[in-house]
């Protein structure tokens, strides 16, 4: 039998960085920005959120789209996203894929005081959102949230107490769902 490849999972992190009181306040979120909703996985993220958390407003924001209920915003631009960013209690990146800088974009939403949750599964993307959370300003920020390292936590969870120490993991993924464009 072949042996399989070794996949490093990101495991999604939840990071809070305190005010200068030590503490960080938690309110109801209320509105909820999604970054890159006209995307397959931002549209997505949007219609489950619409859907689960009722009473939360979707902010959608895109670069190539505008009208109502939309903001124009480029992540290449982080400055196009401080209204995003203003007007939202979190920020969902599902600008795929994971292959650009965070920090800027990070350090843009806690300085607006809006939550950061990436839908990142790159190490290194994780690595620089972590970092520039721990440079800027309090807030929340969830980082790696995709779901192949949710699937391959909640299996190292099933089998820890079976005493595995490693935990190598293949993960083949297929539907008969749409592609992304960005894969």
């Amino acid at each position: 039998m072949p042996s399989l490849p070794s996949v490093t999972s990101v495991v999604p992190r939840f990071s809070t960085h305190p005010a200068s009181s030590g503490e960080v306040s938690v309110t109801p979120r209320a509105v909820t920005g999604v970054i890159g909703a006209s995307g397959l996985l931002g549209r997505r993220v949007c219609a489950a959120a619409e859907r689960v958390l009722p009473g939360v407003r979707v902010l959608r924001a895109a670069r190539g789209v505008g009208g109502e209920g939309w903001l124009r915003a480029d992540l290449r631009t982080p400055g196009s996203l401080r209204a995003a960013f203003e007007a939202a209690d979190v920020a969902i990146d599902a600008v795929g894929p994971f292959e650009y800088d965070p920090a800027p974009l990070v350090r843009a939403a806690l300085a607006a005081g809006c939550a950061w949750v990436d839908l990142a599964d790159r190490a290194a993307f994780v690595a620089a959102a972590e970092g520039a959370a721990r440079a800027g300003a309090a807030g929340a920020v969830v980082s790696g949230a995709s779901a192949a390292p949710g699937l391959v936590e909640a299996l190292g969870a099933a089998i820890a107490p079976q005493g595995a120490a490693t935990l190598r993991a293949w993960l083949s993924v297929g539907s008969r769902k749409e592609v992304s464009g960005a894969l």
